[in-house]
């Protein structure tokens, strides 16, 4: 009996899987297809040996093999086929490129035999041109990462071999030919950048300073509207604001993101100061309003069925931890991809 056979195979370890329905093929041990294939419907097979352990089968159901219209496989063969056949042209054209290569052609001229693109680059290590901008490769989008580091890999004086892109499904190969050092631009390349660049550092410290004179000023007593009159700053009243307040109104004073857990570990009166984009924040808490969970008994209601339901799932998964820790399961990924559809 087939549940005496279960029962006796979990005592040592053992456990059952549906395979759900499969062809001959994709079983991946040829004698489990030779033994499930010659079993009848309900039919239980008798002991098979396999790299991976001892199995006993039992077919459910048999599915009579049948020949699809060709009209209505056309299409997907041709795909398949096409796809395959590129695949192939692919791996024969980069062998030719490489014999090529090995017999004494340059990579040009490999390049130009067999219709493969081809540049010379000049780029830094994240990829972009003296200017700064991306470097035009003729690789896929998704094979600019390995392709630039192909090149910073590359040894001076190598010859090319052909690489396959993983990500790109393209093959490239690299001709290293000067390694520049890095150097310092011209000033008079740069001179643009540094100015902006000095003017914005200016301006950000001394934002930083006024920043710091209030803080200062509050500490020693004041309030920040005082302290921000005598600095002739303008001040705004926001609020009342939650942890995560509603987008202001046009017109109205926001609430910067970078005060937000400042003000919220902060004690009635303390000042608090954040770095934003645009410079720096400065505000005093002035009063805590307690939440009213009567007020919001259906938005109580939704975050208590959201606590519950994380504390669900958080005991699931320690428990399915503890499971693996305990029985300490490996998987064989490769036969999983052959075996589950």
């Amino acid at each position: 009996d087939l549940a005496a056979v279960t029962q006796a195979a979990q005592a040592v370890g053992g456990s059952p899987l549906s395979l759900g329905s499969v062809t001959r093929d994709d079983l991946p041990v040829p004698a489990l297809a030779d033994a499930a294939f010659a079993a009848p419907q309900g039919g239980v097979t008798a002991p098979v040996r396999s790299p991976f352990g001892w199995h006993v089968l039992r077919v459910v159901g048999i599915t009579p093999g049948a020949a699809a219209p060709f009209e209505e496989v056309r299409d997907r063969l041709r795909e398949e086929i096409a796809t395959e056949r590129a695949a192939d042209l692919a791996f024969e054209r980069a062998n030719r490129v490489e014999d090529a290569i090995a017999g004494g052609a340059t990579l040009e001229e490999a390049a130009r035999r067999y219709g493969m693109a081809i540049a010379t680059l000049r780029l830094d290590a994240r990829g972009n041109d003296a200017d700064g901008a991306p470097a035009p490769m003729p690789v896929p989008v998704a094979g600019r990462p390995e392709t630039v580091r192909a090149i910073f890999q590359a040894e001076l004086g190598r010859a090319p071999r052909l690489q396959e892109l993983r990500q790109a499904d393209a093959f490239i190969a690299v001709e290293l030919r000067a390694v520049v050092p890095p150097a310092l631009r011209p000033f008079e390349t740069v001179e643009e950048d540094v100015r902006l660049a000095f003017l914005t550092d200016q301006r950000r410290r001394f934002q930083e300073e006024r920043a710091a004179a209030l803080m200062a000023a509050m500490r020693g007593g004041q309030t920040l509207q005082a302290a921000a009159e005598a600095a002739n700053l303008p001040t705004d009243r926001v609020g009342p604001f939650g942890r995560r307040p509603e987008p202001a109104a046009p017109g109205t004073t926001a609430m910067p993101q970078e005060l937000l857990p400042i003000l919220f570990g902060a004690r009635v009166g303390e000042p608090a100061m954040a770095p934003t984009r645009s410079g720096f924040a400065v505000a005093q808490l002035l009063e805590v309003v307690p939440a009213d969970p009567a007020a919001e008994a259906e938005l109580l209601a939704t975050v208590r069925r959201n606590a519950q339901a994380q504390a669900a799932e958080d005991l699931e998964a320690q428990y399915a931890a503890a499971l693996r820790n305990r029985a300490a399961p490996r998987v064989n990924q490769t036969l999983m991809q052959q075996v589950v559809p």
